[in-house]
C-alpha cells in the first residue's frame, strides 16, 4: 500500500492475457490515475532477471510528427522500472521511488506497431534495483535506458 492508501490492486486488474497465457496482462482499473495512460500493459519474464513488457501505442500517445511522443516513452520508462521487479517477485520495488533514469533516443516508434520495454535488472541490494533495458519494436532498438530503484522500507 502507498503513502496515498492506493495498492498496485486498485489501480490494475492483472491476470494471464486471455488471448496468450504467457502473457501477464495489467489493465487499468477505473479512476483518475496515471497509468490510464499506457493502456492495457502485458508483462512476461524472460529469465532470472529480464522482464519484457509490452504496450501498444495510441493517438493520445502522438507528437506533431505523427511518431510516439517522447514524454510518453520517458513516462514507460518509469513505469516498467517498477513493473519489472514486481514482475520477477522482487519486493519492495512496485512501493519504492526512482533515484535516476537515463534515456537515449536513437530511432522514432511508430504507434501501430507494439512497443516493448525489455529490463534487466543488473543487481538488487538491500535498498536499490539496479537496472537498464531496451525500447524496441519489430525487433529493433529504439531507445535505451537505465534506471535505479529505491525499495520502499516495508519491502
Amino acid at each position: 500500500m502507498s503513502a496515498s492508501g492506493v495498492s498496485i490492486d486498485q489501480m490494475f486488474h492483472m491476470g494471464p492475457d486471455p488471448d496468450d497465457p504467457v502473457w501477464m496482462l495489467l489493465e487499468p482499473q477505473a479512476g483518475e490515475y496515471f497509468v490510464q495512460l499506457f493502456g492495457p500493459i502485458r508483462l512476461k519474464a524472460e529469465g532470472p532477471s529480464r522482464v519484457r513488457c509490452r504496450v501498444q501505442g495510441a493517438l493520445r500517445h502522438q507528437n506533431l510528427i505523427g511518431t510516439v511522443h517522447g514524454g510518453f516513452v520517458m513516462a514507460l520508462v518509469d513505469q516498467v522500472l517498477f513493473l519489472c521487479p514486481m514482475a520477477l517477485g522482487i519486493k519492495g520495488g512496485i512501493e519504492g521511488s526512482t533515484l535516476d533514469t537515463a534515456t537515449q533516443f536513437f530511432a522514432p516508434l511508430l504507434l501501430e506497431k507494439p512497443i516493448d520495454a525489455v529490463v534487466d535488472v543488473l543487481r538488487e541490494t538491500g535498498r536499490f534495483i539496479f537496472m537498464r533495458g531496451l525500447i524496441e519494436q519489430d525487433g529493433q532498438p529504439a531507445v535505451a535506458f537505465s534506471g535505479t530503484i529505491r525499495k520502499s522500507s516495508a519491502g
